[in-house]
């Protein structure tokens, strides 16, 4: 049994490219400025429409042939903290493969998406992997979610057995992100900061490293996603994970249950308003947020930390989009 799928997975389904008109004669820099462009006010990708996923994935594939027998892994550009701006999946009604189940359809009503990042990192002596997630639940409270895991290259006969099995090609710039846990944190981890689910892992495929973006595909989906290096991946917020670290953790059964006792306070509190005051007002001073903390808390006890789970039997490491 594995989990094939993780809070930034490399699945979903990419719609087929176009090529794209009047690229000819213009500079990476000029075409990377276009793709922005596109890309622009589509909330990274979940809006764009059918031709606008075409012209977008037409300039992805001029700006990759510029880049074709490059070594992606060997230029330092790499290596750099991003916000991911898009990803060509065609669907996102229950999930998304940047930000799992909090950019479904769902997850978009109750969690208000502010920053999406995807740093690839050199610490000491081995290269990590961080996914974060930033957002307002229920448009007030802010969180984050983070995964954060370690990086290895694919060497040729990983890749090429790997392409066999999925009919696809795998280029050089193939990687292997195995993540731990996801932590979720609200307040800044005033109020939660637990690690919760399971760990899981997903191969994607750098094919285009610049000044301004990286182009990366997915393992077996070949989905195209586009991150950004300037920004918000130059802000103090796309190093908050580091803080999140640093602080004690709890589990999730530890908070829900922690999150349950809240709720029956406060409701107690609410009961205690209505039988000695009659008041009405309580129901909505004490009784809401009773009801709040108890859907928090059962949530908490079924999480899987916003990880697309799709478990099945298959060999060992083959199971990643």
């Amino acid at each position: 049994m594995v989990y094939r799928s993780t809070l930034f997975s490399a699945g979903g389904t990419a719609s087929p490219p176009i090529a794209a008109t009047g690229s000819e004669g213009k500079t990476e820099q000029e075409l990377a400025a276009e793709l922005l462009a596109e890309i622009k006010g589509t909330e990274r990708g979940i809006l764009a429409s059918e031709e606008k996923r075409l012209r977008v994935s037409g300039l992805v594939e001029v700006l990759e042939a510029m880049q074709q027998d490059k070594d992606q892994l060997a230029d330092p550009r790499f290596y750099r903290n991003c916000e991911v701006v898009y990803v060509g999946q065609s669907q996102s009604s229950g999930s998304n493969a940047a930000g799992g189940q909090f950019r479904g359809r769902i997850g978009r009503m109750l969690f208000r998406l502010t920053n999406l990042f995807q740093h690839v990192l050199r610490e000491s002596d081995k290269t990590i992997a961080v996914n974060m997630i930033q957002f307002k639940l229920f448009g007030i409270l802010p969180g984050a979610v983070v995964l954060k895991g370690s990086v290895t290259a694919e060497d040729a006969s990983s890749r090429a057995s790997l392409g066999e099995k999925w009919n696809v090609t795998l280029g050089a710039g193939t990687v292997l992100a195995q993540f731990d846990s996801p932590r979720v944190v609200l307040l800044g981890g005033r109020l939660l900061n637990l690690v919760v689910g399971p760990s899981s892992d997903v191969r994607l495929d750098t094919t285009y490293n610049g000044e301004q973006i990286r182009i990366s595909r997915g393992g077996r989906s070949r989905t195209p996603f586009v991150f950004r290096a300037d920004g918000p991946a130059l802000e103090a917020c796309a190093d908050a994970w580091r803080g999140y670290e640093a602080l004690p953790s709890v589990t999730a059964r530890g908070q829900g249950l922690r999150f349950f006792g809240a709720a029956f306070v406060l409701g107690l509190v609410a009961a205690q308003h209505e039988l000695l005051f009659g008041s009405g007002p309580a129901r909505v001073l004490f009784g809401m947020p009773a009801v709040l903390l108890a859907l928090l808390g059962a949530g908490l006890l079924k999480s899987n930390g916003g990880i697309v789970v799709n478990m099945k039997t298959t060999e060992k490491g083959s199971s990643l989009s």
